[in-house]
């Protein structure tokens, strides 16, 4: 006889900025864990920076069957504690699981990005493309993954149209 042990998925609140601790610990243990992070880019001054953050900051998600320990969970470092409702640990569902490991990398970063705000008279720095190493003006974006810059030639403003892209 063949029995069927149900892996659900739950959620997991992690100590402050301890996500990739507590990810780390639990994968060492044997569990499988998903921990979603996102793509952004921040602006340091003139230069636009990629970084890589938590999606949901504090919170990782665990598959667990009924033969999982789950008190080794709570002790394990970087966890705070499993997510409850009403006394039972938070279900999360296979769906929504694989909603968003369809829009992640193998490395669970999402293929969604926050661009940065930019706002017209920003300077900005080209980093890659034909125009790699140069300092702009920003001028406005253009649809989804184009932006419109000011740059000098030959001592005049000229506007030139770029990939989004080449600013990071």
């Amino acid at each position: 006889m063949m029995v069927n042990i149900s892996r659900e998925w739950y959620v997991i609140f992690t100590k402050p900025r301890q996500e990739k601790k507590a990810e780390t610990n639990l994968i060492n243990q044997g569990f499988k864990i998903f921990f979603p992070k996102l793509r952004t880019f921040k602006k340091k001054r003139t230069l636009l920076q990629e970084k890589i953050e938590p999606l949901f900051p504090g919170y990782i998600f665990i598959q667990l069957d009924q033969k999982s320990n789950w008190l080794k969970i709570r002790s394990t470092k970087g966890v705070n504690k499993l997510v409850e409702f009403g006394g039972n640990p938070a279900k999360i569902t296979h769906d929504f699981i694989n909603f968003l490991k369809g829009r992640c990398d193998i490395h669970g970063v999402s293929n969604l990005e926050h661009k940065p705000k930019l706002n017209p008279g920003d300077i900005v720095n080209i980093e890659t493309g034909a125009f790699a190493g140069i300092e702009a003006i920003f001028y406005k974006g253009i649809a989804k993954d184009r932006v419109e810059l000011m740059m000098n030639f030959a001592s005049k403003q000229t506007k030139v149209v770029i990939p989004f892209q080449d600013l990071l």
